[in-house]
């Protein structure tokens, strides 16, 4: 009688342990699928934005050449025109290279980013765009 209920413990025991490595395997699974599922989202939001930004109108009339449109940058008006909504904190900065002033968009600080980069033209200067993307 002994020996059957330590067998029949034993056995419980190897199911429970199975059981809760299996369970904690299948989480790390899916925690690492939705680290891979917000860094693809990261990337394609700041890849739409960069591309409608330095090439679509009103931004920008042909590849990188910037209209004074970008000055009053509207991110409402780039979420209706792709039927998107950002739902990501972002950073759009426009550089002038020849005399370095800035100007924002968006967040000023913000972490764990992905980053894209154009040099485009504007009326004898040329710009730096930067789109982050957190």
């Amino acid at each position: 009688m002994t020996t059957k209920f330590f067998e029949g413990l034993i056995i419980l025991l190897v199911i429970f342990m199975t059981t809760f490595i299996f369970i904690q395997k299948l989480t790390y699974i899916y925690g690492i699928n939705e680290k891979y599922k917000t860094e693809t989202e990261k990337f394609y939001y700041g890849r739409i934005l960069i591309d409608f930004i330095t090439t679509k109108p009103p931004y920008s009339n042909n590849i990188c050449n910037l209209t004074e449109d970008i000055f009053n940058l509207n991110i409402s008006y780039i979420e209706d025109k792709l039927n998107i909504t950002i739902n990501r904190p972002y950073s759009i900065i426009l550089k002038n290279l020849d005399n370095e002033s800035e100007q924002h968009f968006g967040l000023k600080d913000i972490n764990d980013y992905i980053e894209f980069r154009r040099v485009c033209y504007n009326n004898g200067s040329l710009y730096l765009v930067v789109v982050r993307i957190s």
